[in-house]
């Protein structure tokens, strides 16, 4: 390895502790070197085998940094040997037996060592939020030192967590109507002074409308789940009703005297709901920089607007589509379902 790959790739290193596994060990091996990560120390430590095992573990030694086999007192005592054989970057190597598989993504495991700040976004609000939070940290999105921020759809707090971080000044206005996921959102944001939470939702009015609550809530929507949303997310599928509050953008911008403070970024994730959204918020949402909208390509909410509606949209009110942050994908496949779509309002 390279210095220069060895300064962007920290080595990981990576031990796999075994005895007499050769139905297991190939398996385990594979689960090692097909990981993308580049700059893996493999290292294997046996205790003598005695059924091929170690036939199979020459036949990928261009693949493993160094093996050794001998008897040992225990599979403790082998872990104990692997700790000197490696030089790891962690400190302390990735240590399994062979019966495991090695599903860890190092890229992953790496950006939360080497980014504490990563790290304690995940202990706050999960793989999701770390994932927004390293698709947003980007050069472009800083340069614009947005000052106001709209999170319409905020169910737990996914996003509010994330843009804080990159922007802790900023004033955070979220809006979630499912109670349970206010809460939590409430319980995340609270020591956030700039930030204010609305547990209701946003739409084209003022009034009450049914909810049709997920059992995976963040697919709960007002409209009806089509049947490609049900095949392609079968967990979804069961729902409840319930009567939620309704307010529009723009009156409750008015009605809360909420100053906005450009730059301006709004990011709406509504299951469908979009079209609703954009009409009772046509006024706030014009004063916005950045706007990033959960698009879908097929119908998986019945009568929800599209991407090219969407983009339509948004082009007759001054944006300028940029690109996608995340797509969803059908799970049976392949296929493009949504995007995390960003618009820029031309200079």
């Amino acid at each position: 390895m390279t210095s220069k790959l060895a300064k962007k790739y920290p080595l990981v290193s990576v031990t796999t502790v075994t005895l007499n596994a050769a139905n297991f060990i190939k398996k385990t091996i594979k689960s090692v070197i097909n990981q993308s990560y580049p700059s893996i120390e493999y290292i294997i430590v046996d205790g003598g085998s005695s059924d091929g095992t170690l036939d199979i573990v020459k036949e990928y030694s261009k693949f493993i940094a160094t093996w050794q086999s001998e008897p040992d007192n225990s599979l403790f005592y082998a872990i104990n040997k692997a700790l000197f054989v490696s030089g790891d970057w962690i400190g302390v190597p990735a240590c399994m037996n062979s019966q495991n598989l090695f599903a860890l993504r190092l890229h992953s495991l790496v950006n939360y060592l080497a980014n504490p700040r990563l790290l304690n976004l995940r202990l706050r609000g999960g793989s999701t939020t770390a994932m927004l939070y390293l698709s947003l940290n980007k050069t472009w999105l800083h340069s614009l030192q947005i000052a106001t921020i709209f999170d319409i759809g905020a169910h737990t707090g996914q996003f509010s967590i994330a843009i804080n971080a990159l922007f802790p000044n900023a004033r955070i206005y979220s809006f979630e109507p499912l109670p349970d996921c206010f809460n939590k959102l409430q319980k995340r944001m609270e020591n956030k002074r700039n930030f204010d939470g609305f547990n209701f939702a946003i739409g084209d009015q003022s009034h009450e409308v049914e909810l049709k609550c997920s059992s995976f809530t963040a697919s709960s929507s007002f409209l009806k789940m089509t049947d490609v949303h049900k095949a392609a997310f079968p967990h979804t599928r069961k729902n409840v009703p319930l009567k939620v509050k309704v307010e529009s953008l723009d009156s409750i911008v008015a009605k809360e005297k909420i100053s906005i403070i450009e730059p301006c970024l709004i990011k709406i994730d509504v299951q469908g709901y979009e079209e609703y959204v954009l009409r009772g918020g046509e006024n706030t949402i014009k004063q916005a920089t950045v706007i990033i909208i959960e698009t879908s390509f097929e119908e998986l909410y019945q009568g929800q607007p599209l991407f090219n509606d969407i983009y339509s949209w948004l082009r007759q009110w001054g944006f300028t589509y940029k690109g996608s942050l995340s797509q969803l994908l059908n799970p049976q496949n392949g296929e493009v379902l949504q995007a995390d779509s960003v618009f820029v309002k031309h200079s």
